[in-house]
């Protein structure tokens, strides 16, 4: 008889919540799995998460079509109620890696299935005592490093292309577009290379019909074509997960983050920090407040930056305005040598690829540790 593959009776479940984790964390580790162990069975949980598109498990279905998908709807009655969700056959061995989300969550889905919980603990060297076993991404690096190319740097060619990326959530969205278009006025007044086209990178999780029509407009009459998005000479970014994939992609950016009234409507928080924030007439301030106070404490907002320590990617964040944002984004553009040492400092600091196959190797090693004993 023929010997049972390694991975026929071993499951992975992936718990992952919001875009950033989807496309940072979850989709290089799914695709190397899909690649070195594809006897392995595979199910992605997304958990329930204040900050999430929406959209998730529609773009992981489109872009992994034989990945078993389960939405916060079928998930959270599954770990806290034991109510499986149609399609789930879980063998008896197997293990759950967090990949974002809610640990808590993760760690009683561990329970629910007789499986240890692993996970993956980004920014910082401590072990988390949520997980049984915890992939430091100072040991192993950042999955992204490793993901879908879907745009590229282009620091010599012609045209020169200016990109703006509005994030994947609605609210996020509409504050990015009304600060967007504040920039590109301003940028009328600068001299800028003659070749330069003005694009929008849209994310995939991105639902226009959620955001405002001035931001639906705006995305449309700007949206990049997948080939353009593969030759940008700089973008401009909002805090977020975008910037960790442009750092790993060598592509000189731009953080922005104006923390002035009129844009307070579209800032969100969770817990009681949400509730006074919607308050009539002092909700406003109070918003303010809150993101200023944040703002003291993380002296970096863009990822790569923090990873590095410094100010690697310019952040023009706090009591700013599109002028200032345009200044910044007019000197960069006339200043090649910069843009370049940026593109190599940015992937620096990202560090080397890999990632996936490390984590991968582990969980093959630890199935065939279970198929030895």
């Amino acid at each position: 008889m023929s010997a049972e593959p390694l991975g026929a009776g071993f499951t992975v479940a992936i718990t992952v919540n919001g875009p950033g984790e989807v496309a940072t964390w979850a989709a290089p580790v799914v695709a190397e799995l899909a690649r070195s162990f594809p006897e392995a069975r595979v199910g992605l949980f997304l958990l329930p998460c204040r900050f999430a598109a929406g959209t998730e498990a529609d773009v992981l279905r489109h872009a992994m079509p034989d990945l078993t998908v389960f939405t916060p709807a079928q998930s959270r009655p599954y770990i806290t109620h034991g109510q499986a969700p149609e399609g789930w056959r879980p063998t008896a061995r197997g293990v759950v890696l967090f990949l974002g989300g809610e640990p808590l969550l993760a760690r009683l889905l561990a329970r629910r299935l007789g499986y240890p919980c692993w996970g993956f603990v980004a920014k910082t060297d401590r072990p988390s005592r949520y997980f049984d076993v915890s992939l430091l991404e100072a040991e192993i690096g950042h999955p992204i490093v490793d993901g879908q190319r879907s745009f590229a740097a282009d620091l010599t060619g012609s045209p020169q292309r200016l990109v703006f990326f509005p994030g994947s959530r609605p609210q996020h969205a509409n504050l990015a577009v009304q600060v967007y278009r504040g920039v590109i006025e301003a940028l009328g007044r600068h001299e800028l290379p003659a070749d330069l086209q003005l694009r929008v990178a849209r994310s995939p999780f991105l639902d226009l019909d959620r955001v405002s029509e001035d931001a639906r407009r705006f995305v449309l009459e700007h949206e990049a074509s997948p080939e353009e998005l593969l030759h940008i000479r700089l973008a401009v970014a909002i805090p977020g997960s975008m910037t960790v994939e442009l750092g790993a992609r060598g592509v000189p950016f731009v953080l922005v983050l104006p923390i002035i009234l009129r844009y307070a409507r579209h800032f969100h928080f969770p817990g009681l920090a949400g509730i006074l924030g919607n308050l009539p007439l002092i909700g406003p301030p109070i918003k303010m407040l809150i993101i200023r106070g944040i703002r003291q404490r993380h002296a970096l907002m863009a990822l790569p930056n923090q990873r590095a320590g410094r100010q690697i990617a310019p952040e023009v964040a706090g009591r700013v305005t599109p002028e200032d944002i345009a200044d910044t984004v007019a000197e960069l553009l006339a200043d090649p040598p910069r843009l370049a040492t940026i593109a190599a400092e940015l992937q620096a600091a990202m560090g080397p690829p890999g990632a996936p196959g490390r984590i991968v190797a582990r969980l093959r090693e630890y199935a065939q540790a279970g198929v030895a004993a």
